[in-house]
């Protein structure tokens, strides 16, 4: 699967491994830097052999349903689910700092009538290579914007 499987955009999982570089991360040494894509690898294998592990010995007959309805809420769905959060919990705040948010979590905000009624949705300046963006919801009533926003 790792590294035969296509799963976006032409790319399989290893495909979307980044090295862990020093330039990012300056207590990397070179080896670690030079070893970090199997490394990472290797850590997914075991990580993955655990709980698979762990699965077939708490409930051997049922941990595949658990699992599809855990990718369902906590992957598949994890954009309606967070707007759902923020347009409940936490609409009554001045400010909101989201990290590691998806592109496609920023539109969906932006698409959402309560968010975007309500808040300015400031994305980072430059979209991140990984998809992992931060971003900060400023309420409008609490906020004067300047220029044209």
């Amino acid at each position: 699967f790792m590294f035969h499987t296509v799963i976006i955009d032409g790319k399989t999982p290893s495909d979307m491994l980044q090295t862990i570089t020093r330039s990012k991360y300056p207590a990397v040494t070179e080896e670690e830097e030079r070893i970090s894509l199997p490394l990472q690898t290797v850590s997914g294998a075991i990580f993955d052999a655990i709980l698979v592990h762990m699965m077939m010995t708490i409930e051997p007959n049922s941990w595949q349903q658990l699992r599809t309805e855990m990718c369902n809420s906590l992957n598949l769905k994890k954009n309606d689910r967070t707007l759902a959060i923020l347009e409940t919990t936490y609409v009554d705040m001045d400010i909101i700092f989201l990290q590691e948010v998806a592109a496609s979590f920023v539109e969906a905000a932006r698409n959402s009538q309560i968010l975007s009624s309500q808040y300015y949705i400031i994305p980072a300046p430059k979209e991140s290579r990984s998809n992992q963006n931060s971003v900060i919801l400023l309420k409008k009533t609490r906020v004067r914007p300047r220029g044209n926003e």
